[in-house]
């Protein structure tokens, strides 16, 4: 009786991980590539920096919100912190952080940069339901529909057209 040699067992096995990886990898681009531009913001909860409370948001059908995803170890959310600080303050224009970090990472990034918006710490069904894959991730919200999302850090065009927005109050 002929058994099969070491070099084909491994060979199998390795052909099994890599259809294993490529289904899974084809599962997720299908579910991560749902398009959330154009649909309703979802609702979701968030956790306050010191722990003692979560906060629900369900974004209004009026007004217009910037979701920004940051990290507390990510130098480009760092260098956005001054023009995010500028677009916040206007009431029709809204700016939420939600960080990515634990709570003494996120207090250190808050204070080290001078952020003035208010950030929270990220929830499963934030991840979840946003399906964002890095920091920053922006989500601009008008009206409850999310129109656009920045993966990275904003273009010198995309920062223009962020600001117009809040000097007109809405889109």
């Amino acid at each position: 009786m002929n058994r099969p040699s070491s070099l084909w067992v491994f060979l199998n096995i390795v052909m099994i991980a890599v259809l294993g990886f490529g289904l899974y990898t084809l599962y997720n681009t299908i579910v991560d590539n749902v398009p959330l531009v154009g649909r309703r913001a979802p609702a979701f909860s968030t956790t306050s920096l010191d722990g003692s409370s979560d906060f629900i948001y369900d974004i209004p059908e009026d007004g217009t919100y910037l979701i920004v995803v940051i990290n507390g170890g990510c130098h480009f959310c760092e260098s956005m912190v001054p023009f995010l600080n500028q677009l916040y303050g206007n009431d029709d224009f809204h700016v939420l952080g939600v960080s990515t970090s634990n709570q003494e990472e996120t207090a250190r990034f808050m204070m080290d940069n001078h952020v003035q918006f208010p950030v929270s710490l990220v929830s499963q069904d934030f991840d979840d339901s946003y399906r964002y894959t890095g920091t920053p991730t922006s989500f601009l919200i008008h009206n409850g529909i999310i129109e656009k999302i920045y993966t990275g850090k904003p273009t010198p065009e995309e920062m223009s057209y962020l600001l117009s927005l809040k000097t007109q109050g809405a889109l």
